[in-house]
C-alpha cells in the first residue's frame, strides 16, 4: 500500500507521467568494470529489471537513462590501469539504525569510487522485505551512483540450516545482488577479490573454503593469473580478531593466510566482530576488520601480538590507492579520522627486515647472558 502510495504521488507530483513506469525501488549499480556497467531497478515487488550500458570512459563520469522511467541518473566508470582512486569498505550494517545513516551521509562526502561492504547487509536473516528500509531507502541514490561490491555475510543467508540458507541465497541475495558466492573484479591497479568464509560459522550453505574446495582452487587461479599491482581482499568472517565467539577465525587463517602470502595479496578487509581491528604487516599481509557500518558495537578490550589498532566505534575504512602505496584511514560516524596507515610493499619490507633484525639481536643478547650470567640456583628453605 506505501510503494502504491508512492507511486500516486509520485505522478501527482509530476515525477513521472501516466503511462510511464514506476520504479517500485530506485536503480542501483550491480556490476562495474572500467567499461561498463550494470544497472537494475525494481519494476513489480520481488521483479527486477536490468540494463547495461557498455564502451564507457574508464574514471569518466556519464548520465544515464532507463526504458520507461522519465529520469536520468549520473555514475562513473570504474577507473582504469594507473588511474588513481578511493574505495570505503565496512560491514554488518542493515539494522536502520542511526550510526547506519550517518555512515551513509558520510559516502556521499567522501564520493569514493566504489564501495565494499563486508556482509550482513540485511539483519536478522536477509529478508526481502527489509531490504528497503535497512539498505536501499538508507544508501539511497548513492547506489545509482556508486557500484557496491558486497562480500555475503551469515546474516545474509538467513540460516544455518542448508537448504534455507540456499534458497535465501537464490531467491534473494543473489536475484538482488546478481553476484556469485565469490567472484573478483578490477579496478585501476588493484584486483578484489571476494570471499566466502561463512563456513567458519557454522552456515551449511556456505562455500567451503579448506585443502580440496572449489572456492581454494578458484581462489589460488584467479590470484595467480592477475597482474594487478596491488591485490585486495575482502570476506565476511575474519582470519585474524581478538574477539571471541564469533566463529572460528583460526580454520580461516590456517586455510587462507598461506595463499594471501603466496601471491602477495596487499590487504584483507572483513566483517562479522562489530569493532575496527587493524594488524601490523603479517608476512606481507595487512588485516583490516571493519564490521562497524550500524549493528551493535561489540566490546573488547583484548590485545594480541599481531594487533597494532583496536577501536570501538562505528565507521568505515577509505582507502586511496595510489601508484606507490594504499593510503587506508578509518572515519568514525562522526566523519574523524580515528587511524591512518600507509601500505606499502617497501615500508612492509622494511618492517619486516626490521623485526628479524630485532628477533636476531634479542637471541644474541640471550646466548650472551647465558654465557656470562649463569643460571640462577633455585633457592632451598
Amino acid at each position: 500500500m506505501c510503494r502504491a502510495w508512492l507511486g500516486f504521488m509520485a505522478v501527482s507530483l509530476g515525477l513521472l507521467t501516466r503511462g510511464q513506469a514506476w520504479a517500485l525501488r530506485a536503480p542501483y549499480i550491480v556490476a562495474a568494470a572500467p567499461g561498463s556497467m550494470t544497472v537494475c531497478w525494481e519494476t513489480a515487488p520481488q521483479a527486477e529489471s536490468c540494463q547495461d550500458f557498455k564502451n564507457l570512459s574508464p574514471g569518466k563520469e556519464f548520465n544515464y537513462s532507463l526504458p520507461g522511467l522519465g529520469a536520468t541518473w549520473t555514475a562513473k566508470a570504474l577507473p582504469g590501469p594507473s588511474q588513481e582512486f578511493s574505495f570505503a569498505a565496512f560491514g554488518d550494517s542493515g539494522t536502520a539504525s542511526r550510526a547506519q545513516k550517518k555512515i551513509a551521509a558520510i559516502i556521499k562526502v567522501f564520493d569514493p569510487e566504489l564501495v565494499l561492504h563486508l556482509g550482513d547487509i540485511i539483519y536478522p536473516k536477509g529478508d526481502p522485505r527489509d531490504y528497503d528500509p535497512k539498505y536501499f531507502d538508507i544508501y539511497g541514490e548513492t547506489l545509482s551512483r556508486i557500484p557496491f561490491f558486497p562480500a555475503i555475510g551469515n546474516h545474509d543467508y538467513g540460516f544455518r540450516n542448508g537448504a534455507l540458507a540456499q534458497q535465501r541465497f537464490e531467491e534473494v541475495y543473489n536475484r538482488i545482488f546478481r553476484r556469485l558466492k565469490y567472484y573478483s573484479f578490477d579496478a585501476g591497479d588493484a584486483h578484489f577479490v571476494s570471499l566466502d568464509t561463512n563456513k567458519a560459522f557454522g552456515n551449511e550453505a556456505a562455500a567451503p573454503f579448506g585443502p580440496g574446495s572449489e572456492q581454494r582452487a578458484w581462489l589460488e587461479k584467479d590470484l595467480a593469473k592477475s597482474k594487478a599491482k596491488w591485490k585486495i581482499v575482502f570476506m565476511h568472517v575474519p582470519a585474524y580478531s581478538t574477539v571471541r565467539g564469533l566463529g572460528n577465525s583460526d580454520s580461516v587463517r590456517d586455510a587462507l593466510a598461506p595463499i594471501f602470502e603466496r601471491y602477495r595479496v596487499d590487504l584483507v578487509l572483513a566483517g562479522h566482530v562489530h569493532v575496527y581491528e587493524r594488524s601490523r604487516p603479517i608476512n606481507g599481509v595487512v588485516y583490516v576488520n571493519a564490521g562497524t557500518g550500524g549493528a551493535e558495537l561489540t566490546y573488547s578490550d583484548e590485545h594480541a601480538e599481531w594487533q597494532e589498532k583496536l577501536i570501538l566505534r562505528y565507521g568505515l575504512a577509505l582507502v586511496k590507492v595510489k601508484a606507490s602505496a594504499l593510503e587506508l584511514s578509518f572515519i568514525d560516524e562522526d566523519g574523524r579520522i580515528r587511524d591512518s596507515v600507509l601500505i606499502s610493499r617497501e615500508r612492509t619490507a622494511a618492517l619486516k627486515r626490521s623485526r628479524e633484525s630485532a628477533v636476531k639481536v634479542q637471541k644474541i643478547m640471550e646466548r650472551l647472558r647465558n654465557i656470562f650470567l649463569p643460571p640462577l640456583k633455585p633457592p632451598r628453605y
